[in-house]
């Protein structure tokens, strides 16, 4: 960052002229009128100004800042270091941050002071800690440094330092799910297949046949009946998920982490919690966020990378986005028994559209209704505003009423087992006979 020349100097602070023209004032008075008392209170000026005077620094303070670290999950904390080197005669450094409302600066001053020995020559780091209490992509800072020499008679800066990027994550939500996915169709993976082979889940005895392996001769059996047999089992496959997030709009208070949570807070946190735990069972797992500024998809992955960049994805996103023509019949190129998993809070009417669209392609669809319960609009001083709420609630209840009875199941989210049921009816159903036409 560029600063001006006048402060990339050392200029004496108004302490330090204020001692000098009070000393040498006070003992011109003495001399002129001779009064010795007025020397013995002029002296102390005069020795301080004297003293500030002579360990005035003669080099240039190299500022410089550093984040501990560039990404957090919510919650969590870091430190913003300023360190400054050639600190000659430096007696302190000062720095500040500037306020910012979804981190908290320590101290809660948000200024630091560090006293440095004058006489040595060695990097001074002056230290803020950070913590982050909402997920997003905040800017650190930005922040200014102040150095003073001995008894503060001179001053360099205020030098202004460039604000730092810090990627917050969303939480990492308490979230398990003990039911199968409906449609395992991948190679390897924890779901079991509907058909034998290479797995870790019994099916059962059969006899030997050429290349089985040796290590699966059941031989309690094959001594009972004089023949080799072998244990059978299931397939482990994987299954692909796709989380939809729906970032139309931001409704209700955010407090942070610690506090009251919007509706666009529970969908990412939710969207977050369920997409890091299918990919830390080895499931593959997309997304798509619609209605938000930025738009964002991601293709079918797994492995950690993937979802280091899909929590960023989220992080990242900005609510309100315009909706398109291509938006209100969305064409996802799905592979055939996906999961899909649509995170919303289910305000917009589009959205429940969207939901119509993706079901009448026979996928699987669960809708998860990540509207909190303490987002109300009760208020006496706006009851136009209060009514038009309780009108679109009750709006939003009819349409929620709707899509459940077109077949597409709508669960409230409430943490771990939010999906268990609703997933176990919708493997039940994929695996009912169905008609077809020869």
């Amino acid at each position: 960052m560029r600063v001006s020349a006048r402060l990339r100097r050392w200029r004496p602070t108004h302490a330090h002229v204020r001692s000098v023209v009070g000393g040498i004032s006070t003992l011109g008075l003495a001399l002129i009128t001779h009064r010795p008392d007025l020397v013995v209170m002029a002296t102390p000026f005069v020795v301080v100004a004297v003293w500030g005077t002579l360990t005035r620094p003669s080099s240039e303070p190299v500022p410089s800042s550093r984040l501990g670290l560039r990404s957090l999950r919510e919650g969590e904390s870091t430190y913003l270091h300023y360190r400054v080197t050639d600190t000659s005669g430096v007696h302190a450094v000062s720095a500040v941050i500037r306020y910012s409302p979804w981190l908290q600066i320590q101290p809660v001053r948000r200024a630091v002071t560090v006293h440095v020995d004058p006489a040595g020559d060695h990097p001074v780091d002056v230290s803020v800690g950070v913590r982050a209490v909402r997920w997003g992509d905040h800017r650190v800072g930005p922040g200014a440094l102040a150095m003073t020499s001995s008894w503060g008679a001179f001053r360099y800066g205020t030098i202004p330092m460039q604000e730092e990027r810090l990627l917050t994550l969303p939480a990492p939500v308490m979230f398990d799910n003990r039911a199968p996915s409906p449609h395992p169709q991948g190679l390897v993976g924890l779901n079991r297949s509907a058909r034998p082979g290479e797995g870790s889940e019994f099916n059962t005895i059969r006899p030997f046949q050429v290349g089985d392996r040796l290590r699966r001769i059941h031989w309690p059996s094959s001594l009972r009946t004089g023949g080799l047999n072998v244990t059978a089992t299931y397939a482990d496959h994987d299954s692909q998920v796709l989380v939809i997030v729906d970032a139309t709009n931001d409704i209700g208070r955010s407090d942070g982490i610690d506090g009251a949570e919007s509706t666009l807070d529970t969908t990412i946190r939710a969207a977050a919690a369920v997409s890091e735990h299918y990919i830390r069972r080895g499931e593959r797992v997309a997304m798509r966020i619609f209605g938000a500024g930025n738009p964002t998809v991601h293709s079918a992955a797994t492995g950690l990378a993937h979802l280091r960049r899909m929590l960023a994805a989220l992080a990242r996103t900005v609510p309100g986005g315009t909706y398109e023509k291509q938006e209100l019949n969305p064409r996802y190129r799905i592979d055939p028994g996906t999961l899909v998993i649509m995170m919303s809070p289910l305000v917009s009417s589009v959205t429940l559209r969207r939901a119509l669209a993706l079901a009448s392609h026979g996928l699987s669809l669960v809708v998860v209704d990540t509207m909190p319960t303490t987002v109300t609009h009760d208020s006496d001083e706006a009851g136009a505003v209060t009514l038009a709420w309780r009108i679109r609630m009750l709006e939003r209840r009819v349409e929620i009423g709707q899509v459940t009875s077109a077949g597409i199941p709508v669960v409230d989210w409430r943490g771990p087992g939010s999906l268990d049921q609703v997933l176990r009816d919708v493997g039940r159903r994929a695996a009912a006979p169905r008609l077809a036409h020869r």
